[in-house]
């Protein structure tokens, strides 16, 4: 049997939404792709038999659309909410990608000095994890120099910029 959600939507459905949203997400049609989102993780975190992935990509992707809406304290919010879960999954990618995101969100919200340490903390995972990502390695060093630049730290600033530009060389 099919059986239906709280919110009159059979399970068949809820997963048809997801690929909807994501159609509305990859169009720019980020409003209605923020309700499919939400409505989703309505739904997944009344449901005992969620996926623990899906609950943390989907708020992640919230978190994303509700920072290009400009509400980078929410976006936040959805961040670490997906960061919590996050944590209890084994997965080596995800807590870095949500833990990155966190950072941006509190540069965004002018915490420069937590920037920075959490920005120093991705660093070193990138070092240890993915010395040869050249590409994650100039996005943080340019992250920490933009950090760096907004403190009034000049030569951090310059330093962590420059090896930016070097890993993309």
């Amino acid at each position: 049997t099919n059986a239906t959600t709280r919110f009159g939507i059979t399970k068949v459905e809820v997963k048809k939404l997801i690929p909807k949203a994501r159609e509305l997400d990859e169009k720019g049609e980020n409003e209605e792709a923020l309700k499919l989102y939400r409505l989703i993780y309505k739904i997944y975190s009344r449901s005992s038999k969620a996926s623990e992935k899906k609950m943390i990509l989907i708020g992640q992707r919230i978190g994303i659309l509700v920072a290009l809406q400009g509400k980078h304290e929410a976006a936040l919010n959805w961040f670490l909410r997906s960061y919590d879960v996050v944590r209890k999954i084994n997965d080596d990618e995800l807590p870095f990608k949500i833990y990155f995101d966190i950072c941006l969100m509190q540069y965004k919200l002018g915490l420069f000095a937590e920037s920075i340490d959490m920005f120093k903390e991705c660093l070193e995972h990138v070092k240890e994890q993915h010395a040869d990502n050249h590409e994650q390695l100039a996005l943080v060093h340019q992250q920490l120099g933009f950090c760096y630049f907004k403190k009034g730290m000049k030569q951090e600033s310059e330093k962590h910029l420059t090896d930016a530009l070097e890993h993309l060389n």
